[in-house]
């Protein structure tokens, strides 16, 4: 399967995003909240945020099947129960969080060419196995 380069655009959108992704978990552990009001508060601005990002949007969109619906709800819960771990784990004192927020980017870094394969059938080639190798390496030596 032929897929497109990543372009300056996807990299500039990839930077902010992930910005986004590492800024609050980070700011939740010093907020003095626990992970669990750490979760539950950001999930709250999340679905704020994307609703009102997304509202102009799907307004005028059809509605998807039921079996979408049910796919993407069951995502949801799992995602919704990742994020509540990670928010745990981010506001531990025991934990060092920027360590742990790098090796959860590497292990979605490794787990998505991974599950793309799984779900569509789409190989690595030889330079991305090359690559998931390396992000598999980095997570030794971030533990070191």
């Amino acid at each position: 399967m032929n897929t497109p380069a990543l372009n300056l655009s996807h990299i500039l959108w990839a930077l902010g995003i992930g910005t986004a992704f590492v800024m609050w978990p980070i700011v939740g552990k010093y907020s003095q909240a626990t992970g669990a009001w750490v979760n539950t508060i950001v999930i709250i601005g999340s679905a704020i945020g994307g609703i009102a990002f997304a509202y102009t949007s799907i307004r005028v969109q059809p509605i998807p099947t039921l079996y979408a619906c049910l796919i993407l709800l069951a995502a949801g819960a799992i995602n919704g129960a990742a994020v509540y771990y990670y928010s745990m784990k981010a506001a531990d004192p025991q934990v060092p969080t920027g360590q742990f927020i790098m090796t959860v980017i590497i292990m979605m870094v490794v787990v998505s060419p991974l599950f793309n394969y799984l779900v569509s059938g789409e190989t690595l080639s030889a330079k991305q196995w090359v690559g998931l190798g390396t992000t598999i390496l980095s997570v030794f030596l971030l533990a070191g």
